[in-house]
């Protein structure tokens, strides 16, 4: 059969990926918080004028955590919070203090350490966990959906820089922000691949002010024969060269690697977000980005 070719198989090494888990559930549910708590806490209110703290970060800290991973509802973690921390004899938050506290933390993004070849992309999540049964049965307008623009490391698919951005945002506008939010984080990608979405003359031009190399797949329009731009200089080689031959020489293929990034955050957290106001939304991506990429590190 012409063009058919043979896929060898992948084999996954399951003892490794089953340890793997189990270090993600051991860093998703780290109750040592919990050795230092009266400590912290008088540390905390130690000269402070008015109404002392009640609870230390790290209590926020890990229910964030599971309301992040799991799907734990506000109530449900006050339940869980209450069990554990009452066998130390310490009083647990209701559930509308977790719900606000949880709001107010912000978690550092902890990039890979090296990011040779980067891949961009953009993804949705949906603002609401409604079926569609329910949807079309009632009359759900259609609420849009949370974008994530992100730049990831092809090699281990941690994130090296993000924006999140509503449904509206082309995706063509957010590649330097996305670049300079890398950079601005300490990771300097050697090389940076992205779809045709990215096809701009600007990205191609601030890429190469910026000292990175950088291919985007060529719109199919307007391939202009002309060595005088970075954008021009891929346009002519690639039609002296022929498709086939100018993806494979500029390596083209590690930007699938980047929906690898989404499938594995999408398994994590799920392809929506609880937060009801646009603000709070933001902030619920935020804190996930910021830990996946602490899970991945921790077993890549």
């Amino acid at each position: 059969m012409t063009g058919w070719k043979k896929v060898e198989p992948i084999y996954r090494d399951w003892a490794r990926y089953n340890d793997n888990l189990a270090v993600r559930g051991a860093k998703l549910a780290d109750l040592s918080w919990l050795h230092t708590y009266e400590s912290d806490l008088a540390r905390m209110n130690e000269g402070k004028r008015g109404a002392p703290y009640k609870y230390t970060p790290g209590v926020f800290l890990f229910a964030d955590a599971l309301m992040s991973a799991y799907g734990v509802q506000t109530r449900a973690m006050e339940g869980i919070l209450a069990s554990i921390m009452g066998l130390f004899g310490l009083e647990a938050p209701d559930h509308s203090t977790i719900w606000l506290r949880v709001l107010e933390i912000r978690r550092d993004l902890d990039g890979p350490e090296l990011s040779a070849v980067c891949a961009a992309d953009s993804s949705g999540l949906s603002v609401g966990v409604r079926g569609e049964w329910i949807r079309d049965k009632w009359g759900h307008p259609a609420r849009g959906y949370v974008k994530i623009h992100v730049l990831a490391d092809a090699e281990t698919h941690m994130i090296a820089g993000y924006l999140v951005t509503d449904d509206h945002a082309a995706d063509v506008n957010h590649l330097l922000p996305l670049v300079d939010d890398a950079l601005s984080r300490g990771c300097a990608p050697d090389y940076v691949i992205a779809d045709s979405a990215y096809d701009a003359a600007y990205n191609w031009d601030g890429m190469q002010e910026r000292g990175i190399a950088y291919t985007a797949m060529l719109r199919k329009k307007g391939i202009e024969k002309t060595k005088l731009t970075p954008q021009g200089r891929a346009r002519f080689e690639y039609g002296r060269m022929g498709e086939e031959a100018w993806k494979a020489s500029r390596r083209y293929g590690l930007r699938s690697h980047v929906e690898g990034t989404f499938s594995d955050f999408k398994r994590m957290f799920g392809p929506f977000v609880r937060a009801r106001k646009y603000d709070n939304m933001v902030k619920e991506v935020e804190r996930k980005l910021a830990l996946f990429n602490m899970l991945k590190r921790c077993t890549t």
